[in-house]
């Protein structure tokens, strides 16, 4: 990852810069064009030929844009620069952890949906079942030679 100071003193042509912004999705344009709104800059060329290839993630983008505007007295290109940096690491932070909550790599499925699965291990610290059976599901699964607590 460059730093911050490698980054704000790329130089840049025009013709990259048409380049950079023809290779952008609808979706990244207009994010771009919020923050430069945000920053009050004239156009969005620098950020898509300077910015966005360091950070290419729009959610990233967003996510540090709505950082800006709640926490900064200044809105200038060094702390939006330095959300991306935290953003990033929280991220990676998150990618390589082992809690499924945080692991944005692994679909995480709804527990209101796994309400009609019988099992035979219990579901809570408790040792109550839910499941279709109700509170008869440790008897009707004893029954059936499942385990039983």
């Amino acid at each position: 990852m460059l730093s911050i100071t490698e980054i704000t003193s790329k130089k840049y042509s025009l013709k990259e810069a048409a380049i950079a912004i023809a290779s952008l999705s609808q979706g990244e344009v207009d994010v771009l064009v919020q923050i430069k709104d945000a920053l009050g800059w004239p156009s969005i060329k620098s950020l898509a030929v300077k910015y966005y290839p360091a950070f290419p993630n729009r959610k990233w983008w967003l996510e540090a844009l709505r950082r800006v505007n709640k926490w900064a007295r200044h809105k200038n290109i060094i702390y939006f620069l330095k959300s991306l940096q935290s953003i990033a690491q929280e991220h990676l932070q998150a990618a390589f952890s082992g809690k499924a909550a945080l692991n944005r790599l692994i679909h995480s499925t709804n527990k209101e949906n796994t309400k009609d699965i019988n099992r035979l291990e219990s579901t809570n610290e408790k040792l109550h079942f839910r499941g279709r059976l109700g509170p008869y599901q440790k008897i009707v699964l004893a029954r059936m030679g499942g385990v039983t607590f």
